[in-house]
């Protein structure tokens, strides 16, 4: 695998639009203010949205061989799980939403999954993460204080099972920046044991 530039990479699993998900997704999505006013709310894509289990930041090509090949042998023990999404939330507080994000429940497996992940990357020597993993599925980003539609929002869906899919591999994702948001990309894929062939 050649990269000709550097990337802007992150570890990740990619999750499906689920239908539950998709509709809840769909109420934050629709919450835009009066027009000519600029959105307190940042909506991640339908599509982009996802678990990152590593930030990696800016990555080349002598760096990138060995962590993939770190990482397909980190994970290649794990075994596949479902994971269920479950409750509606926010960072910091309910009260001072600055992220919008669904939770996932009995996430011991990927936690465990997480942690494989990051052996991988320090042994790449990528060093250590910044700050502890803690699962979550970022939904949107608030720039002021969001509109009242939200905080009702918030405390209905607080603990709702928006579905569960299987966890069946990782993937290197590489984030390109544009004025209309980053567009995400596989670079490559790790299979779980006895999970998914990468295509």
């Amino acid at each position: 695998m050649v990269f000709l530039t550097a990337l802007r990479a992150f570890i990740a699993i990619r999750v499906p639009a689920l239908p539950a998900l998709t509709h809840v997704h769909g109420l934050v999505d629709s919450m835009h203010p009066p027009r000519g006013r600029r959105s307190p709310l940042r909506v991640v894509k339908l599509d982009n949205l996802h678990f990152t289990l590593r930030f990696l930041g800016e990555i080349d090509e002598n760096r990138a061989e060995p962590l993939l090949e770190a990482l397909k042998y980190a994970v290649s023990d794990a075994s596949p799980f479902e994971l269920e999404l479950r409750g509606l939330g926010a960072f910091p507080s309910v009260e001072r939403p600055s992220v919008v994000w669904v939770g996932v429940r009995h996430a011991v497996q990927l936690e465990a999954l997480a942690a494989c992940v990051e052996a991988a990357v320090s042994a790449a020597g990528f060093g250590s993460a910044d700050r502890p993993f803690h699962p979550h599925l970022t939904v949107a980003r608030c720039r002021a204080r969001p509109p009242a539609a939200l905080f009702d929002l918030l405390r209905e869906q607080r603990r709702r099972s928006f579905g569960t899919f299987q966890v069946d591999r990782v993937e290197l994702i590489a984030s390109d920046l544009t004025p209309r948001g980053p567009l995400y990309r596989t670079v490559s894929v790790a299979p779980l044991a006895g999970g998914a062939t990468p295509p």
